[in-house]
C-alpha cells in the first residue's frame, strides 16, 4: 500500500508521532512518503492509498501549518485518509475540525484517528505521554 503521511509541527511532537508512523507503516512493507505540510504544494499531493494528516490544535483551531494545506487540497473523493494530532487542551479540536473539512469538503473517507494531550515542557518533542510510541504502533496495527 502507498501511504503519505502530511504533517504539520511546531514544537516536535507531532514530527515524533509521524515518525514512529512512518517506522511502523514501514515495517508493514507499506511505501511510505512524509511530507511537511509547510513546504510542500497541496495542488502537488502525490497519489497514494492511504492519506495521514497530522497537526496539532491551536487556539481552538486546527495550527496554521496544516489548515493551509488541508483548505487548498483538490477534491479527493472516495480517497481515504487518517488522522493524528497533538494537543494542550482537553479535547482534540483540531481533529473534530480536520475530519469535518476533509470529509465534507474534500469528500474524503475516515479510516482512523488518535490524539495526544501533551503536558509539560512541550518545546523540543518532550510534551508527549511516555507510552506514545506503544500507543501509535497498536494505532497502526489495528486501523492501518
Amino acid at each position: 500500500m502507498k501511504c503519505a503521511i502530511i504533517y504539520s509541527s511546531r514544537y516536535g511532537n507531532g514530527k515524533k508521532c509521524v515518525d514512529v508512523v512512518n517506522e511502523q507503516l514501514k515495517k508493514k512493507g507499506h511505501q511510505v512518503q512524509v511530507i511537511n505540510a509547510q513546504e510542500a504544494d497541496p495542488k502537488k499531493i502525490p497519489e497514494a492509498d492511504l492519506y495521514i494528516f497530522s497537526g496539532a490544535s491551536e487556539a481552538f483551531g486546527i495550527a496554521a501549518g496544516i489548515k493551509g494545506y488541508l483548505k487548498n487540497l483538490p477534491s479527493m473523493e472516495g480517497k481515504k485518509f487518517a488522522l493524528m494530532s497533538t494537543h494542550r487542551m482537553k479535547k482534540a479540536i483540531a481533529l473534530n475540525k480536520m475530519d469535518k473539512l476533509l470529509t465534507s469538503k474534500k469528500k474524503m473517507a475516515k479510516v482512523a484517528a488518535i490524539d495526544f494531550r501533551v503536558e509539560g515542557e512541550v518545546e523540543q518533542g518532550k510534551g508527549l505521554p511516555s507510552d506514545y510510541k506503544n500507543s501509535l504502533r497498536e494505532w497502526v496495527e489495528k486501523n492501518l
